[in-house]
């Protein structure tokens, strides 16, 4: 499993290159989830699975795809 401090790191490449801020960091059962926010207030989910890949939310079901493609 890897560090929050890790999963922040990874998280964060995405969100300065998508615009968005860093909110929340929070340890799930199995994943970090990572919470950012555009400069529209809009929410950005991502998730940082344990073996470091960072997977971005679909749509508004739990559907993940690796971020980036």
């Amino acid at each position: 499993m890897i560090s929050q401090n890790e999963a922040r790191a990874i998280a964060s490449d995405y969100l300065i290159i998508n615009a968005c801020k860093l909110v929340r960091v929070v340890l799930k059962e199995d994943h970090y989830a990572v919470i950012g926010e555009d400069r529209n207030g809009r929410t950005q989910l991502l998730k940082v699975a344990s073996n470091g890949e960072l997977y971005k939310r679909k749509r508004v079901l739990e559907q993940w795809q690796i971020a980036y493609d």
